[in-house]
């Protein structure tokens, strides 16, 4: 459901700290988020040019495996 969630409401979220800070760990600590790719190309988009820039460096980096069952 992350990646879905309107552009406004992504914009809304990252206005404040706390939902910022709750987006921002999700998609770059969590590396397992089944949509992590889609997340980062939207944050790499992003008017924070900070944030853009990780999001570029973090999709650079290949997406490791999930563990095998």
């Amino acid at each position: 459901m992350l990646p879905f969630l309107p552009a406004g409401r992504l914009s809304e979220a990252m206005a404040r700290p706390a939902e910022r800070e709750s987006l921002l760990w999700l998609v770059f600590h969590l590396r397992q988020l089944p949509e992590r790719g889609a997340w980062l190309r939207r944050l790499a988009a992003f008017p924070d040019e900070d944030l853009a820039r990780m999001a570029r460096r973090a999709l650079a980096v290949p997406m490791p495996l999930p563990p095998a069952a």
